[in-house]
C-alpha cells in the first residue's frame, strides 16, 4: 500500500502542469518593476516565491561583481564598477540598486548589470 501511494504521488506531481511564469530580469526597468524591495508576497504562491528568488539572485550577482572588483585593487576597473560592501546587508544592497533604477529612468533600457553603479555610489570602494 505504501508503494502504491508513493507511486500515485509521484505520478500526480509529474502530471501536474507547471504554471509558474516568473518575469526574468534583463534591463534596469525590469529590475525596477519586478524587484521593489518593499514588496512582500501576498499569496505565498510559487510565482511570487520564484520572482523573489530571481530578484535576490540578480542583486547578489551584481553585488558580488562590485565587491570582487573592489577587492582586486591591482586591476584597472573604473570606480563606478567597484563597491566596498563589507558590513552591508542583502536588503540594503537591493534597496540601493532599486533606488538607483528609480532615480535614473533614462537608463531603464540598459542591461541590469549597470545597477552596479548604484552600489558604487552608496558604498564607494576605498582602494
Amino acid at each position: 500500500m505504501k508503494h502504491l501511494l508513493t507511486a500515485a504521488l509521484i505520478a500526480t506531481v509529474f502530471a501536474s502542469p507547471v504554471t509558474a511564469e516568473p518575469n526574468l530580469i534583463f534591463t534596469v526597468q525590469d529590475y525596477y518593476q519586478e524587484c521593489d524591495p518593499s514588496r512582500r508576497p501576498v499569496t505565498g504562491s510559487i510565482e511570487e516565491s520564484m520572482q523573489a528568488g530571481i530578484c535576490i539572485g540578480v542583486a547578489q550577482g551584481i553585488a558580488s561583481s562590485a565587491h570582487v572588483n573592489c577587492e582586486m585593487s591591482n586591476i584597472d576597473t573604473p570606480y563606478i564598477f567597484r563597491a566596498d560592501l563589507d558590513g552591508s546587508s542583502v536588503g540594503a544592497r537591493r534597496q540601493a540598486m532599486w533606488n538607483f533604477a528609480q532615480a535614473n529612468p533614462s537608463m531603464w533600457s540598459d542591461p541590469v548589470g549597470i545597477l552596479i553603479m548604484g552600489l558604487s555610489e552608496t558604498w564607494p570602494c576605498r582602494n
